[in-house]
C-alpha cells in the first residue's frame, strides 16, 4: 500500500486548534509537565506565530496528511556552542499525532529541516530527544543523528540545597511545600475521578 502524500508548510491561524492539541500531546508524552513545558495558551501561540513569521533563522512548520494537520516542528539556526561559530539548525517540538506515526510524517518534517539548513548555510542539524523516548531515539539514529552530549537540567532550589548554599533552609522548605502540593493535587484528582 503506497504512503499518503505528506505536505509540510508554515502554520496558519486556522491551525491553532491542532497545534494546541499537539502541544498538549507532546507535554503528556514527555513526562515534563512542569515549568520546562508550560501549558499551551491560544493567545500566546497566536502572538508567537505572528512574531516569528518573518524572523530570520527561524521556521515553524506543520505537516498535513490527506489534508489533516498531524505533525509539527520548529527549526532555528544556532551556533554549535558559545566558542564554536559553526551554524546548526536545531529541530524543536517535532511531534506526530497519535495514530499517524509510521506514515512518513516525521521523516517529511526532518526533510524540511534539512532543506531549511541548506538554505541557511548550516552544515548540521541537531535535535534534543528525551532518553526515555526509545522509539524517537531509534528513529533519529536510523537517520544518522549521533549523540554528542547529554543535557541535564536541575532546579535552582535543588542546586542550592546540594551545593550547601542555602544556610537558612529556604530551598528545602520550598521543596517540601512543592511535594505536599503535588500529593494534595493527586489526592484531589483521584477523589474527583468518576467511579
Amino acid at each position: 500500500m503506497p504512503r499518503a502524500h505528506v505536505v509540510v508548510r508554515p502554520p496558519t491561524p486556522e491551525d491553532l486548534s491542532a497545534l494546541l492539541s499537539m502541544w498538549e500531546e507532546l507535554r503528556a508524552s514527555s513526562g515534563r509537565n512542569g515549568p520546562l513545558a508550560p501549558a499551551p495558551s491560544e493567545q500566546r501561540l497566536r502572538s508567537r506565530l505572528a512574531a516569528t513569521a518573518d524572523e530570520p533563522g527561524f521556521q515553524g512548520v506543520v505537516a498535513e496528511l490527506d489534508g489533516i494537520v498531524v505533525g509539527m516542528a520548529t527549526f532555528q539556526v544556532r551556533t554549535m556552542g558559545p566558542f564554536v561559530d559553526a551554524p546548526v539548525v536545531q529541530i524543536d517540538y517535532l511531534h506526530v499525532r497519535s495514530g499517524f506515526q509510521r506514515k512518513g510524517v516525521a521523516r517529511a518534517l526532518v526533510a524540511a529541516a534539512t532543506t531549511f539548513a541548506e538554505e541557511q548555510g548550516a552544515e548540521h542539524v541537531s535535535v534534543h530527544v528525551l532518553p526515555q523516548l526509545r522509539e524517537a531515539n531509534r528513529f533519529y539514529a536510523r537517520l544518522g543523528f549521533a549523540p554528542i552530549v547529554i543535557r541535564r537540567v536541575a532546579s535552582v532550589t535543588t542546586l542550592r540545597r546540594r551545593l550547601g548554599a542555602d544556610p537558612d533552609g529556604a530551598a528545602e522548605r520550598a521543596g517540601r511545600v512543592a511535594r505536599r502540593r503535588l500529593v494534595l493535587k493527586a489526592r484531589s484528582s483521584r477523589a474527583a475521578a468518576p467511579v
